[in-house]
């Protein structure tokens, strides 16, 4: 089982910290496990990131997959996603699900995090290296 962090990063954040993505990763780890002060926490995720387009994915999910939300968590067959303002939480029995392909296309700075394994990239990024070369 996985539990990936998705966040929205602002462009002059992505731009300044490329190839310093493991310091975007220790912040936002700081962040979501609250190990600093409320409003620091805050000044500082709205220094880094930008709001997730919560009503854009509640809507997909309750369109697609006919879903009742409570409180923005939806529960799918081996998939479990709670929709936040500040970032989506994916729970998964999969690698890679296959939303990652629709909401890397919401923004083209989508750092997604797996504080527990410790991995973290770009979705961009980790699309853009996976397509089938013909």
């Amino acid at each position: 089982m996985r539990t990936y962090y998705l966040f929205r990063i602002r462009e002059e954040v992505a731009i300044e910290l490329k190839e310093k993505e493991f310091e975007l990763f220790y912040l936002l780890k700081k962040l979501i496990q609250k190990q600093e002060l409320p409003t620091f926490q805050i000044s500082c995720y709205q220094q880094l990131c930008l709001p997730f387009p919560k009503e854009v994915l509640v809507h997909y999910f309750q369109e697609k997959y006919h879903l009742s939300h409570d409180k923005e968590i939806f529960h799918l067959p081996h998939e479990t996603y709670q929709i936040r303002s500040s970032y989506l939480k994916v729970t998964t029995e999969k690698q890679i699900p296959s939303i990652f392909f629709l909401i890397c296309h919401i923004d083209p700075h989508i750092f997604l995090c797996d504080f527990q394994n410790g991995d973290y990239f770009y979705l961009n990024d980790f699309y853009s290296q996976t397509k089938i070369k013909s």
